[in-house]
């Protein structure tokens, strides 16, 4: 009879302990399957959209040549009023030649009437004829705000 109550007993710390293991394991799923749950949610929230800077860039002479140009960016701001007190800059770059350095210029704002309207002017050179990339940046109060990529052709 004591072997038969140590049988019982031995089997029921052996249930027991399967249980707990069992109640361990469903308790750790679950808490895995809420963390990804919880995270899928967050990831399919909509991000706010930044908002949007017309950017645009002229040039004198037009189209460009080779060598000297005259560089004029217009900034407008989300609600489409000039950007005026800005720091913008213009890099330029010839795609498909990595191993040529790309060139920035400071551009300052325009004068008169014109630096009311978002006008930002600067010079620099286009070393050779060719399609070439001009990366606008534009800071206002020392923040990056838009940044924008336009291509232009050096005949």
């Amino acid at each position: 009879m004591i072997q038969i109550t140590r049988a019982v007993r031995s089997t029921r710390r052996f249930s027991r302990r399967i249980l707990a293991t069992a109640l361990a394991i469903a308790v750790g799923a679950f808490v895995v399957v809420a963390t990804v749950s919880d995270r899928t949610a967050h990831a399919q929230e909509p991000q706010p959209k930044a908002p949007e800077f017309t950017i645009t860039l002229a040039t004198t002479p037009n189209p460009p040549v080779a060598g000297t140009i005259d560089f004029e960016v217009t900034v407008q701001g989300p609600d489409k009023k000039p950007v005026v007190g800005g720091d913008v800059s213009l890099r330029l770059t010839m795609p498909g030649m990595p191993g040529m350095r790309g060139t920035v210029v400071a551009l300052k704002a325009a004068e008169g009437k014109a630096a009311d309207e978002g006008k930002y002017v600067g010079q620099g050179r286009a070393s050779m004829a060719g399609m070439w990339d001009a990366t606008i940046a534009v800071k206002v109060g020392g923040k990056d705000v838009a940044e924008k990529k336009l291509t232009f052709t050096a005949k």
